[in-house]
C-alpha cells in the first residue's frame, strides 16, 4: 500500500526553552531539523527499504520547549490482501510506527488526541508464543483525513489508531508502537455494471438468445482477463468470482449448444410476458461508458 502522508511529531525538549522577555518577545522559531534532536520514528512494516523520513523540513520551536515537526513522506507498507470476495471485497491495512532505538522509558509514544482514547482488550501472541490478552489504547480517528484526496478505486471506511505497550524478558523498558488501521472497501460500480449477465436477466427469442449468449461468453472471457490484471495474486484464498466465472462460462456454452440444436430442429416461440418485455426494453438501450482506464 502506497500512502502520501504528513507525519506530525510533537514533543518537549527542556534544552530548547527560553524567556521571550530576554529575546525581544520572540516566542516561536523555525529552525532546520538537522540542528536539533529528532525522534527516530520509523515504519516497521515498510516494504520499500527506506524506513525513515527523507525530506528534512524545518521544525517549529516554542519558548516553553515544545517542538513541532511535520515532515512529508511517501510510504510503501506491506498489507495482507484477501481477494476471496473480489471485486466486492474490503481490506484492512496497517501502518505500524515506533522508535528504532529508544524504549518506552526514553521515548513514550502517545496519540495526539489522547483525551479521546479508550481501552480495549486485544488477543495477541506473547513472547513465549502463547496467545494472551493485551490492553491497547484506541482512538477512533487516528488519521486526519481533512486533506485526503479520494481514491478512484477505494473508499476509506474508518482509520482507528492503537497504542501498544509490550514487555519482553530481555529488557526492562517496554516497547511502544502506534498502529493505524486503514479499513478500505473497493468501489464496485464499474464491476457491477459489467458483471450483470444479460442472458440471465432477459428472456429472448431462441435465435436472438444464441448470438446474445455467445456475446456474453466472449464478454465473460474479457472480464476474466481484466480480473487477472486487476486483482492481486494471493495463495491464501481463491476468488469466488473466478469459480463463478468458470461455472457461468460452462453454463453459457451449454445453453448456446442447446439453443443451436433447438434452432436446427425448429421450435415454437413463446409470447413474452409484460415483465419480460419491460426487461427487454430496459436492455435494448445501450449503456455507453467512456474514458474507462485500468
Amino acid at each position: 500500500m502506497t500512502t502520501n502522508v504528513w507525519l506530525q511529531h510533537i514533543w518537549t525538549d527542556s534544552k530548547l526553552c527560553w524567556n521571550p522577555k530576554d529575546y525581544g518577545g520572540v516566542e516561536v522559531l523555525y529552525v532546520p531539523s538537522e540542528l536539533i534532536w529528532l525522534p527516530d520514528i520509523v515504519l516497521y512494516n515498510n516494504a520499500d527499504g527506506n524506513y525513515q523520513v527523507t525530506i528534512m523540513n524545518k521544525a517549529k520551536l516554542s519558548y516553553n520547549g515544545t517542538v513541532e515537526w511535520t515532515p512529508p513522506a511517501i510510504y510503501k507498507s506491506m498489507c495482507q490482501i484477501d481477494v476471496e470476495w473480489f471485486p466486492f471485497d474490503a481490506q484492512t491495512c496497517e501502518m505500524k510506527f515506533g522508535s528504532w532505538t529508544y524504549g518506552g522509558l526514553e521515548v513514550d509514544l502517545k496519540h495526539k488526541n489522547e483525551q479521546m482514547q479508550h481501552e480495549e482488550q486485544e488477543l495477541t501472541v506473547g513472547p513465549d508464543g502463547e496467545n494472551q490478552w493485551e490492553t491497547v489504547w484506541v482512538v477512533d480517528d487516528g488519521i486526519d483525513l481533512n486533506d485526503y484526496y479520494p481514491s478512484v478505486e477505494w473508499d476509506i471506511l474508518r482509520v482507528p489508531g492503537k497504542r501498544h505497550q509490550k514487555k519482553y524478558p530481555c529488557c526492562i523498558s517496554p516497547f511502544i508502537d502506534l498502529t493505524y488501521e486503514i479499513h478500505l472497501r473497493r468501489k464496485t460500480l464499474f464491476y457491477t455494471l459489467h458483471l450483470l449477465p444479460n442472458a440471465v436477466l432477459r428472456k429472448q427469442k431462441e435465435r436472438e438468445a444464441l448470438s446474445q449468449r455467445r456475446l456474453t461468453l466472449q464478454r465473460q472471457s474479457i472480464l476474466e482477463q481484466m480480473e487477472i490484471h486487476t486483482a492481486p495474486s494471493s495463495a491464501e484464498a481463491i476468488k469466488r468470482i473466478a469459480g463463478h466465472g468458470r461455472e457461468s462460462s460452462g453454463l453459457i456454452a451449454h445453453f448456446a449448444s442447446t439453443s443451436r440444436e433447438r434452432e436446427q430442429n425448429g421450435s415454437l416461440y413463446r409470447e413474452q410476458s409484460p415483465l419480460k418485455s419491460a426487461v427487454d426494453s430496459l436492455f435494448d438501450h445501450p449503456l455507453h461508458v467512456e474514458n474507462v482506464q485500468q
